[in-house]
C-alpha cells in the first residue's frame, strides 16, 4: 500500500490471517485482534492504517478470490469446473463425510484441486501407527486425511497470495516440507520463523524451561494453527478446521494446550505411542463434540479436570477409549499444564495421593 508509515510484511501477513480466520470482522475488530498477534519488535500499525489497508487492498482482493468460486464446498456436481482424477473421487466423497462427522469445514474446490495433484503421493506415505498400517480400510482413511491436510496447506497459501496480489506465487518452501512430510508447514511463514529464529527449537534436544515457555508462547500465535499442529502431531494429520463457533474453537485449543502442558517433544512422543491411533482419534473427536455442544461453559482451574473426565466418557459410550496420555499421568499433566499456562489452582490426584498446586499469578485464560 503506497504512502503512510512502513509496516513490516509479517504484520501485514498477520492481518490477512486474522481476516481469513473470520471474514465477518470489521477493520476495527481486526486491529484489536492484531494487538496480541504481532511478533516481538514489530510495529503495530494505527487503526487508521488498518482501515485504509482493508478498504483499498484486503477486502477487494478477498472479494476477487471469492468470485473465483474456489471457496465453495466440493461435491460431485462441481466436477466440470475442477476435473478430478476418477480414482480420487471416492476418496474425496468419503473425506467430506468424515469432515462432517468431525465437525470440520468441508473440502473446498480449491482444496480438492490440490488433493488431486497430491493424490499419487498416497503410495509413498509411511504410516507410523501399526494399528493403521495393518487395517487396509483404516489406512485408506488416514491417507486421505494426510493428503487433505497438505491440500489445505497449499490452498491456504494460494488464498493468501491471491489476497496479497502476488502474481507469480512461489511454493518452494512448502515443497521442501512436503518432500519430508514435515507437518510444521501447517503454520504460517511468520509462525515458523518465530519458532526457528527466536527459539532455534529442533525438537530433539533438551531445552531450559525458559526456552520451552517461549516455544509454547509462539505456538499460541493462533488458536487455529495450534489446533492444526497438535492434531497433526498426535494423528499424523489434522481433522480439518473446526466448523464451530469462535468460543468453541477457543475452548478446544485451550484444552489441548493445557493437556500438553510444557512437556518436551520426547515426552509427548512417548505419550503418543502409549495409545493407538483410533484411541487418539476418538479423544479429539469427543473433545470437538463436547466443545461444540458447550460453547458457553467457562473452563476454569476448578472444573478443568472434571471436564476432561467427562470428555473421556462422553455420550456414555461403552468402549471407554483411553486419553491420548496414560491414565497415570493424565491428571498430573492436566493440572500442571493448566496451572502453568493459565494460572490459578488445580487439585491433582496421582497414585492415590492428593496434592495441591498453586500459582499466584492468575492470567487471562483466553486463547
Amino acid at each position: 500500500m503506497s504512502g503512510g508509515p512502513y509496516i513490516q510484511e509479517p504484520t501485514i501477513e498477520t492481518i490477512r490471517q486474522i481476516y481469513m480466520e473470520n471474514d465477518t470482522l470489521a477493520p476495527k475488530e481486526i486491529w484489536y485482534k492484531l494487538q496480541n498477534r504481532v511478533e516481538k519488535g514489530e510495529r503495530i500499525p494505527s487503526l487508521s492504517w488498518v482501515q485504509k489497508y482493508c478498504r483499498e487492498e484486503l477486502f477487494p482482493n478477498y472479494k476477487r478470490m471469492l468470485e473465483e468460486l474456489k471457496e465453495t464446498p466440493w461435491n460431485t456436481a462441481t466436477l466440470n469446473s475442477e476435473p478430478i482424477n476418477a480414482e480420487a473421487i471416492p476418496w474425496l466423497i468419503a473425506l467430506q463425510v468424515s469432515r462432517k462427522k468431525f465437525l470440520s469445514k468441508p473440502i473446498t474446490l480449491r482444496e480438492a484441486k490440490w488433493f488431486n495433484r497430491f493424490f499419487e503421493l498416497r503410495n509413498d506415505i509411511v504410516i507410523k501407527d501399526s494399528d493403521v498400517d495393518n487395517d487396509p480400510k483404516l489406512k485408506k482413511t488416514v491417507l486421505s486425511h494426510i493428503i487433505a491436510m497438505w491440500a489445505q496447506i497449499y490452498a491456504y497459501r494460494e488464498k493468501m497470495d491471491t489476497i496479497a496480489g502476488i502474481k507469480k506465487p512461489d511454493y518452494t518452501d512448502l515443497d521442501s516440507h512436503l518432500v519430508e512430510l514435515d507437518f510444521e508447514a501447517v503454520y504460517t511463514t511468520a509462525a515458523v520463523r518465530t519458532i526457528r529464529e527466536e527459539l532455534a527449537f529442533t525438537g530433539t534436544e533438551n531445552h531450559s524451561k525458559d526456552d520451552l515457555a517461549k516455544f509454547y508462547s509462539a505456538m499460541r500465535l493462533s488458536s487455529m494453527e495450534g489446533i492444526r499442529y497438535w492434531e497433526a502431531f498426535f494423528l499424523s494429520h489434522s481433522l480439518g478446521d473446526p466448523d464451530m463457533s469462535e468460543e468453541s474453537i477457543g475452548m478446544y485449543a485451550k484444552i489441548i494446550l493445557s493437556l500438553i502442558g510444557e512437556k518436551s517433544f520426547d515426552e509427548l512422543e512417548k505419550s503418543r505411542k502409549k495409545s493407538t491411533y483410533q484411541q487418539r482419534l476418538a479423544f479429539f473427536a469427543r473433545l470437538r463434540q463436547w466443545c461444540n455442544e458447550n460453547p458457553e461453559t467457562e473452563v476454569t482451574t476448578d472444573n478443568f479436570l472434571s471436564i476432561v473426565s467427562s470428555i473421556k466418557k462422553f455420550k456414555g459410550e461403552k468402549d471407554r477409549v483411553e486419553e491420548m496420555m496414560s491414565a497415570s499421568s493424565i491428571a498430573a499433566a492436566a493440572a500442571e499444564g493448566f496451572n502453568k499456562r493459565f494460572g490459578g489452582t488445580v487439585d491433582k490426584e496421582e497414585s492415590g495421593e492428593r496434592t495441591k498446586q498453586t500459582n499466584p499469578k492468575v492470567k487471562d485464560a483466553g486463547t
